[in-house]
């Protein structure tokens, strides 16, 4: 099962009360690109089978889903976010703002490693896991399975 917001959903959903998480695992995908929709949604279906997915396209949106969950008491397991997005901020300013209270983060994007570890080398959490563009699906199952205990 997962729960499809989009920027206006996200932000009805201050007003309204969401359904509690009941799978064991809470995934939430940060991607503007949304041919990478069916990649990530086969590869967390074949690693977690029963993972409650949000997906949404902005950090605005992240945070606010973020926010509401933890109103409900409830938080991420995991956090997949592309680092340049639609609107203006980033999926690092995300997880500057949450990467202490959700434990996993994972970055996707074009840039090379280099460049990745140089934007985030002074930030004060903890290395986050980076995937570089294209994505491999077989890697990305395993990085999921590593980061969730699923070996």
């Amino acid at each position: 099962m997962y729960l499809e917001l989009n920027f206006d959903d996200v932000t009805q959903t201050q007003n309204t009360k969401l359904e509690p998480f009941t799978a064991n695992e809470r995934i939430l995908v940060l991607e503007d690109d949304l041919t990478f929709k069916p990649l990530w949604m086969s590869v967390i279906k074949h690693v977690c089978p029963d993972a409650h997915i949000d997906w949404v396209q902005t950090e605005e949106a992240a945070e606010r889903c973020i926010k509401v969950r933890q109103k409900l008491g409830q938080t991420y397991h995991l956090v997949i976010t592309d680092i340049f997005l639609l609107g203006n901020k980033t999926g690092i300013d995300l997880w500057e703002r949450f990467g202490q209270s959700i434990e996993n983060f994972i970055f996707v994007s074009s840039l090379s490693r280099d460049k990745f570890d140089t934007l985030v080398s002074s930030l004060e959490h903890s290395y986050p896991v980076y995937l570089q563009k294209p994505l491999r699906a077989s890697v990305c199952a395993d990085v999921l399975r590593e980061l969730l205990g699923k070996k």
